[in-house]
């Protein structure tokens, strides 16, 4: 039995242990696509809607170096949608596998990669 145990595949490390396929960015990603890759061409804007389970929740993020966000992120919570808040990155280099991270207090997270192409 001890054999099995010390054989065993160890859990991956990280939030995603897979990340899915890169797809180009096409308007507004929301946190319903978790662990994705994203394609984004210098220059370009990846905008990420997060939604949160309770009202004005704050949410802290990280993004590795060839990316920017240039703008506080912003929050919403009209009749018609649920809570959010809406951060805007910018493609800043050619870059593969930049990671994206925002971790909210009741919960909620999202993370990504993005190749920066030219």
């Amino acid at each position: 039995m001890l054999f099995l145990l010390a054989c065993a595949t160890p859990e991956p490390e990280g939030p995603c242990p897979e990340y899915a396929d890169a797809l180009p960015v096409d308007g507004v990603v929301d946190n319903g696509a978790d662990c994705g890759t994203w394609t984004l061409p210098v220059g370009e804007h990846l905008y990420v809607s997060v939604y949160i389970e309770e009202p004005e929740v704050p949410c802290a993020e990280s993004h590795d170096a060839a990316l920017d966000r240039p703008y506080e992120p912003s929050y919403t919570n009209m009749s018609n949608d649920a809570p959010k808040w809406t951060y805007d990155f910018v493609g800043l280099e050619a870059a593969e596998g930049q990671e994206v991270a925002i971790e909210c207090d009741e919960g909620t997270s999202w993370h990504a990669r993005v190749d920066v192409v030219e």
